[in-house]
């Protein structure tokens, strides 16, 4: 049986829990004996020449760097002429263009989209988004304990700016981890719910109150709209991307990325090319009587 050539690729900013899948793909295919696989990148000291990982010790994945969107459009189709098979990780947020990507039947191709931080199908998850919601809601409880811990003369309000470009799954996430509030838009009809939660939290005791929002709100909207209702010492809070992305995955993302592995694996042998991956959620949570 002739040898496939197996190409994994990396466009944008991709989670650290992507080295996992790598890792357990990498390991797999080698195990089957008729693949050589190989992890592409650019020289970042040369423009335009490809760089080739082998992945020769445990582990290698995190070594594999990432196109950038330029990187990508310059070299895809040389990717597609010269590979049997080719893994693809996208960051979907960031827009990397796959319009121009040409199908090739000499060529098998699987996308991997990532878009942890502004996905707005709760049914749908993303690798990496139990791992980046659990670092920000980690960092926001620190935040909280302090605050619980100390006296204010007066009221506190705590802004905390976290990763997304639109109020999506994740901000509802870990605001309803926190049992905090969010601003999904700063308009008259948000600041007054908002407005009126925080009156009620203070009225019953509370001395702090944290709101969460992201990148589409500018800081200085929120507070000008709700100092003009309440007195509030406010002060700022900001999580960014890197900090999400970087840390160790969490049990539920290792599970995820080791069965995706096992599906990739699979995958070339269903005869199929050119589709997309799509994790489904699963924890429902079902009441049935006891018997």
């Amino acid at each position: 049986m002739n040898e496939k050539k197996v190409g994994i690729v990396k466009v944008g900013t991709i989670p650290q829990v992507v080295s996992t899948v790598i890792d357990q793909l990498v390991y797999s295919l080698q195990k089957k004996g008729n693949y050589h696989v190989t992890g592409i990148q650019t020289n970042i000291l040369v423009d335009n020449q490809l760089e080739y990982l082998f992945f020769k010790e445990p582990e290698s994945g995190k070594r594999l760097c990432s196109f950038s969107n330029a990187s990508w459009l310059q070299q895809h189709d040389n990717l597609v002429k010269n590979f049997d098979i080719l893994y693809i990780f996208y960051n979907e947020e960031e827009e990397i263009d796959l319009t121009n990507l040409k199908k090739d039947d000499e060529c098998q191709i699987l996308f991997i989209p990532i878009n942890i931080f502004s996905e707005q199908n709760p049914d749908i998850y993303h690798l990496g988004f139990d791992s980046a919601v659990n670092e920000v809601v980690n960092s926001i409880l620190k935040v909280k304990d302090t605050a619980g811990s100390l006296l204010f003369s007066n009221k506190r309000l705590f802004l905390i700016n976290i990763p997304g470009k639109k109020a999506g799954v994740f901000l509802k996430t870990a605001a309803a981890a926190l049992q905090c509030e969010i601003i999904e838009e700063v308009s008259n009809a948000e600041i007054e719910r908002v407005t009126d939660k925080l009156t009620q939290r203070y009225q019953d005791g509370s001395n702090y109150a944290l709101i969460l929002f992201n990148e589409t709100i500018a800081e200085v909207d929120i507070k000008e709209q709700i100092s003009a209702a309440l007195d509030l010492d406010f002060r700022s809070v900001v999580i960014d991307e890197a900090q999400c992305i970087g840390g160790y995955p969490t049990v539920s993302d290792r599970v995820y990325a080791n069965e995706l592995a096992e599906k990739m694996v699979q995958w070339p042998g269903e005869g199929h090319s050119f589709e997309i991956v799509r994790l489904e959620r699963s924890n429902q949570i079902k009441i049935d009587s006891f018997e």
